[in-house]
């Protein structure tokens, strides 16, 4: 939802690739815990 507001609210020159490359890591970053912990609660002890 972020980055479809970033995208919808904000012209070429305001976007910052900074900006955008931090919310893509902290995305990354949950969906990988968010992954490791589905495969444990499953059972595929990774």
């Amino acid at each position: 939802f972020c980055l479809k507001d970033l995208f919808v609210t904000s012209t070429k020159y305001t976007r910052v690739l900074l900006k955008e490359l931090l919310i893509a890591s902290v995305a990354a970053l949950f969906l990988g815990f968010g992954a490791v912990f589905l495969m444990l609660w499953v059972g595929i002890y990774v």
